[in-house]
């Protein structure tokens, strides 16, 4: 019975696909690192820059009910509706 293997290879074609390798690995670093960089880049000319600030207003009622109201406003004219409730922090845990 007769199987069809390969024949094997000799040292200088074995040193061409270790070298093609080599240059395959190298090039998809380098391609891998230069899209990193150019999405970065790209990135970084599309950001604005500026910044949205935040401020709240917290009023207290001391009628003894125990709610606190917070208004909070965005900078650039966006305004949020109001929260009212009873002033409970809690935590995420189970």
């Amino acid at each position: 019975m007769e199987t069809n293997r390969p024949a094997p290879l000799d040292l200088a074609a074995r040193d061409r696909a270790t070298r093609r390798l080599n240059q395959l690995t190298t090039g998809v670093a380098l391609a891998g690192v230069l899209s990193v960089a150019g999405f970065g880049a790209l990135a970084a000319a599309t950001n604005t820059g500026t910044t949205v600030t935040t401020t709240a207003s917290v009023t207290t009622d001391t009628s003894g009910s125990g709610t606190t109201t917070t208004t909070p406003t965005l900078g650039g004219g966006l305004a949020p509706s109001s929260v009212s409730g009873p002033a409970h922090a809690t935590t995420g845990g189970s």
